[in-house]
């Protein structure tokens, strides 16, 4: 489905990926670990086409899509909540889920729509407001169903618990298992939330100064590795 060989990233002179692979088959949950400025959400950009690549290669889907340009790759399927969720604040609800609908002609809006919102339905009363006016739970909520409106192949997470309260947490946590479970994709998460990640992931990367220092699955986020390359 998805995989990543060798890849190597920079701003300027200054290398930030530096040779980090991974391979995603199926529908598992795979967590990107490591603490703040290592190199993660750089990783996750050069995935979906926001950042080049100086070296390595990115197939997904049965195609190099190394070259291929951001609109490129979310026509493919790969779709993405980043950090800070970025919703359009002035935008309604509905308007936000048409966003990630507009350019993909095969989704057929109000049928999607009604589907997604069966995963969300406290952002059903709200279709009118404005996108800022939500909760940050809200707001979060919002900004994964408005990727998930363009029916993708992957999803890709970039801290989708940051700034939000720990019972919203978890369900989100529940929301993303059983979307997964419904329609069988992988899901690449970004996270420094432990109990999050535990909760939902099947395998792990830990990224330390741009590069992978450490993978397994789930059981092996130990709270001794966990303090050795995480905690601060």
């Amino acid at each position: 489905m998805l995989e990543v060989k060798d890849a190597c990233v920079s701003y300027g002179k200054s290398r930030v990926v530096n040779g980090i692979s991974l391979k995603i088959d199926g529908a598992e949950t795979f967590l990107v670990l490591g603490r703040n400025g290592v190199g993660k959400t750089t990783f996750m950009k050069s995935i979906i086409g926001l950042l080049p690549v100086d070296c390595g290669s990115i197939n997904f889907d049965g195609s190099d899509i190394t070259k291929s340009r951001a609109y490129e790759r979310s026509q493919k399927g790969i779709a993405y909540v980043p950090q800070g969720r970025e919703i359009i604040p002035m935008l309604t609800v509905k308007e936000n889920l048409q966003l990630g609908a507009v350019a993909h002609k095969k989704v057929q809006f109000e049928a999607k729509m009604k589907e997604i919102l069966e995963y969300f339905p406290d952002l059903t009363p709200h279709l009118r407001r404005k996108g800022g006016v939500l909760s940050g739970g809200q707001q979060q909520q919002l900004a994964i169903a408005r990727a998930l409106m363009s029916d993708p192949k992957i999803l890709i997470l970039d801290e989708p618990t940051e700034g939000i309260q720990p019972n919203i947490v978890m369900g989100i946590a529940d929301i993303l298992k059983r979307y997964q479970k419904a329609k069988n994709i992988p899901l690449i998460i970004v996270e420094q939330n432990l109990h999050f990640a535990r909760r939902i992931g099947d395998r792990f990367m830990i990224i330390q100064k741009g590069r992978s220092v450490k993978e397994g699955s789930i059981d092996e986020l130990t709270d001794e590795v966990s303090a050795k390359y995480i905690s601060v």
